[in-house]
């Protein structure tokens, strides 16, 4: 199953003023990528550094930038499109949390470590009733502070609680988080750790390193 696309492109032909680049769906087993390379004039033993040209943004709420960049190496890029195979709630997570926040990990690596551990990214789902779907973020994360609460139960006991602006008293509650449409991030909560697991780590878990054991 294809998670990623890139187009990976030539140095050695760049340079003497050619582009050669072709489009590849990851991930794929590692072992076919140096043919695959071979096969698309991208690597001969005088041409043997390759770039990323392109890619199907987004992933995982990046863009083209820091992260995902012309120097961002294949191998690792076929690892991360693995493990968005592999854990497909965590992606959506990961990709909430990032388009919520705004927040980026320094490196590829980094993101791969928040996708294993993204049910330690401080991301929460609005716990809203459906009649809320089209509220604003601030009156949904409104909802979210006062429901369960003695006073909003007191309020609606009353028959006064239509009359609370919660979209009012969510956007005055909402300093240290950031607000989206579905969910909100508690910035004042740590982040995973972005180094917790290095690249030989993370090739343990892949299915071709585990399968050849």
């Amino acid at each position: 199953m294809s998670t990623m696309s890139v187009c990976v492109g030539s140095y050695g032909w760049y340079l003497e003023g050619e582009i050669h680049d072709t489009w590849i769906d990851l991930p794929v087993d590692p072992a076919t990528i140096k043919p695959w390379l071979i096969k698309h004039r991208l690597w001969d033993p005088t041409r043997e550094e390759i770039y990323i040209s392109d890619y199907e943004l987004p992933i995982l709420g990046l863009d083209f930038g820091t992260i995902l960049n012309e120097h961002t190496p294949l191998e690792h890029l076929n690892m991360l499109a693995q493990l968005m195979d592999m854990l497909p709630l965590e992606c959506e997570t990961l990709t909430a949390f990032i388009e919520t926040s705004g927040e980026e990990p320094d490196d590829i690596l980094g993101i791969a470590n928040w996708l294993i551990e993204a049910d330690r990214l401080p991301y929460y789902v609005y716990d809203v009733p459906d009649f809320c779907a089209n509220d604003s973020p601030e009156e949904k994360y409104g909802y979210q502070l006062a429901q369960g609460t003695s006073w909003w139960d007191a309020l609606g006991a009353n028959g006064v609680s239509d009359y609370f602006d919660l979209e009012d008293f969510g956007r005055a509650w909402s300093a240290n988080v950031a607000l989206g449409d579905d969910g909100y991030v508690d910035l004042c909560q740590d982040f995973p750790d972005q180094n917790r697991y290095s690249w030989d780590d993370i090739e343990q878990m892949m299915p071709w390193h585990v399968g050849s054991e």
